[in-house]
């Protein structure tokens, strides 16, 4: 990454978000949505519009709001081994979601 940011200043953008990524995220919402449309354009382009593509995607996610975001490592370091499993527990624990419990902190 340090390379590419060397060659393309640009591309300090999307550092951070592969920082995070390495503990597994995923995208909710209008942020999910909008990489899926670049995502299905890129399977069909070639050449340079297939890294535009890429690099709306990058762009996209790296722009996320944290509400939009969700770190799977966090299941994980408290002892689950598997989503659902934790769900389930934090569900049947909490009253709600995991998600349901992110939105309204966020409101």
């Amino acid at each position: 990454m340090e390379r590419a940011a060397s060659i393309l200043p640009e591309m300090t953008e999307v550092k951070p978000l592969l920082e995070q990524s390495s503990r597994g995220i995923e995208f909710l919402g209008r942020s999910a949505r909008a990489a899926a449309v670049s995502l299905e354009a890129m399977g069909s382009s070639t050449g340079v519009q297939r890294h535009q593509h890429l690099f709306d995607v990058l762009a996209i996610l790296s722009r996320a709001p944290e509400s939009e975001r969700r770190y799977l490592a966090d299941e994980y370091e408290v002892g689950f081994t598997n989503l659902s499993n934790f769900n389930r527990h934090f569900r049947n624990d909490a009253g709600e979601t995991p998600r349901d419990n992110r939105q309204r902190a966020q409101n």
